[in-house]
């Protein structure tokens, strides 16, 4: 009776959590639609298509697992259009992907718990679209352009792109596992810090 309660109350929890993720996701969106262009929907659907593919094809590394890629891609279309356009594709690329899953076999959004793919759709859709804001504001701030990117807002955009995704995902673990937050979150975060360090570089190249 008392597991059944306690799963009862993680589960509020969690739907809770994904409920408002969501919702800050879908404000964010209408805030974007109000305010931003897509100014190139060839880029758009190009690069929706390879983050598929690259969030479907991870690459494995010794002593690190499974890598993707896609984040070199989406922070690429951060360096070249707005946060309207990062958004849709962090999310397409999310909604198309297909990974092969042991036990499972390819995962998609049709066989998928409904809520794990509105938390991952949600998540990128914030975390990226803040991090397009964070680029932008700091490319207008600080002129300073090497080659066609401006390296310190790239930084900074990394910096909040990495806090923001390793905190929703840690805020997930920790409510599925019922471990402490902030435990969960140094160790994501330096586990995106490798990934990032990574494929950071091939979304300049």
């Amino acid at each position: 009776m008392i597991n059944n309660k306690q799963k009862k109350e993680n589960n509020i929890k969690l739907y809770t959590y994904i409920i408002f993720l969501a919702l800050t996701a879908i404000k964010l969106m209408h805030y974007l639609f109000n305010n931003y262009t897509i100014s190139d929907y060839v880029l758009l659907i190009v690069f929706s298509i390879l983050t598929a593919i690259a969030e479907t094809f991870l690459i494995l590394l010794p002593k690190i697992g499974g890598v993707s890629v896609s984040f070199a891609l989406t922070f690429s279309a951060i360096l070249l259009t707005n946060p309207l356009t990062v958004s849709i594709i962090s999310a397409i690329g999310m909604i198309l992907r297909c990974p092969y899953v042991d036990g499972k076999g390819r995962v998609h959004i049709f066989n998928n718990p409904i809520y794990k793919t509105i938390f991952n759709v949600s998540q990128y859709i914030i975390s990226f679209g803040v991090a397009g804001f964070v680029y932008e504001a700091i490319d207008k701030s600080f002129n300073l352009i090497l080659i066609f990117f401006n390296p310190v807002a790239a930084t900074a955009t990394l910096v909040v792109y990495i806090l923001l995704n390793t905190f929703f995902m840690s805020m997930l673990m920790s409510i599925l596992l019922k471990e402490k937050l902030v435990y969960i979150w140094k160790t994501n975060f330096f586990s995106l810090l490798v990934n990032v360090i990574l494929v950071g570089l091939l979304g300049i190249v």
